[in-house]
């Protein structure tokens, strides 16, 4: 897809890089490839990091559906 790589190559620009589109694509071809590759890894963190705190928090919900009592500290 066009547009899911032009939407990529828009958001390493925006959070990473601060720069135009233009600036992104006159950079070298090995450059963008190593781009790509850390937005890639630093999404997986991220979504994981919300991930397990999701899942923390539907437990916490779970436990004191089931009438359990959470102990704060």
């Amino acid at each position: 897809d066009s547009m899911t790589l032009l939407y990529y190559e828009m958001n390493i620009c925006a959070e990473y890089l601060h720069c135009t589109h233009e600036e992104f694509q006159s950079l070298p071809r090995a450059e963008r490839l190593k781009w790509y590759y850390y937005a890639e890894l630093r999404g997986k963190k991220e979504q994981n990091f919300y991930m397990k705190q999701r899942d923390k928090l539907s437990s916490s919900v779970d436990f004191l559906k089931k009438g359990g009592r959470k102990k704060y500290r």
